[in-house]
């Protein structure tokens, strides 16, 4: 019983740090604009549906195709930014429900191109015994991978200019612009980062999950969950409280079906809206 407790541990653990690094993303763009995107997970999905199909049809490992991801996603989140969040900043109506309805509409094209199979890389990096525990090669390659994702995402932000000025909008836009820092610009930024965390953070999550259309509904609640419970735009708060989400859900699965964990996340939302409704490091 211990080893497989130590053993959902290190996996919730990994889980865990995943989906904050997906969680970042999203309290990035709601510290930048004001904006709950509720498309976040959706986005993940495609980041996971493209790391499948550059193995699938150009031989491209999962290991080079998350920078791609990266480098994509970015773009992608400055388009997004520019013509759409651009005009519901600080909308928190607006942006919920152009968001949603902007997450149904990629599910449903997702579903309507690649369909509603369960999709898989089928890549193996090896076994490893460490102490009590069998760990799969992949989960080592994605912890690796998202910790160096994260640290450099947290250096981009505390030790350069763009990432200082991306704080300083978070904290004060008015200010920030009279201090001369453009905020539009660095919402453009600060909105590439987001998404392009979304699509990196799928790419690392594409080689220890399935791939299925539907997915971003789930990934856009843990996401959600996470940012509340860390407090909404604090973007480091978010990698403990993902590692919390993470090994709650793996220690769950001990007990019940894998189709239940969810219920942990939902459960610790309801607690922290009840009792911290400002977040676990927020502010009263």
């Amino acid at each position: 019983m211990l080893d497989l407790w130590v053993s959902n541990i290190f996996n919730g653990f990994i889980l865990g740090i995943i989906y904050a690094t997906m969680a970042m993303g999203m309290s990035l763009i709601f510290g930048v604009m004001g904006i709950k995107n509720l498309a976040h997970g959706d986005f993940t999905v495609i980041g996971m549906y493209t790391s499948f199909w550059l193995f699938l049809l150009f031989n491209i490992p999962p290991l080079v195709s998350i920078p791609i991801s990266f480098a994509l996603f970015f773009v992608i989140g400055m388009i997004i930014t520019r013509f759409i969040f651009k005009y519901i900043i600080g909308e928190m109506l607006g942006s919920i429900i152009l968001t949603f309805g902007l997450s149904i509409f990629i599910e449903n094209v997702m579903l309507f191109v690649w369909g509603a199979d369960y999709r898989m890389i089928p890549v193996s990096f090896g076994v490893y015994k460490i102490g009590l525990i069998s760990i799969d090669g992949k989960y080592l390659i994605a912890l690796g991978l998202t910790l160096t994702l994260i640290v450099l995402v947290q250096l981009f932000l505390t030790r350069t200019k763009i990432g200082t000025a991306i704080r300083a909008v978070s904290q004060d836009p008015d200010a920030a612009e009279s201090l001369g820092i453009s905020s539009e610009r660095i919402r453009l930024i600060g909105g590439g980062i987001g998404l392009a965390l979304a699509g990196a953070g799928g790419a690392i999550l594409s080689l220890i999950y399935y791939i299925y259309p539907y997915l971003g509904v789930l990934l856009t609640l843990y996401s959600l969950i996470i940012c509340v419970f860390a407090g909404l735009g604090n973007v480091a708060g978010t990698i403990f409280t993902g590692i919390i989400i993470g090994i709650a859900q793996s220690i769950f699965t001990i007990y019940v079906t894998f189709s239940l964990a969810p219920i942990v996340g939902f459960i610790i939302f309801i607690l922290v809206l009840l009792f911290r409704p400002q977040g676990l490091f927020g502010m009263r």
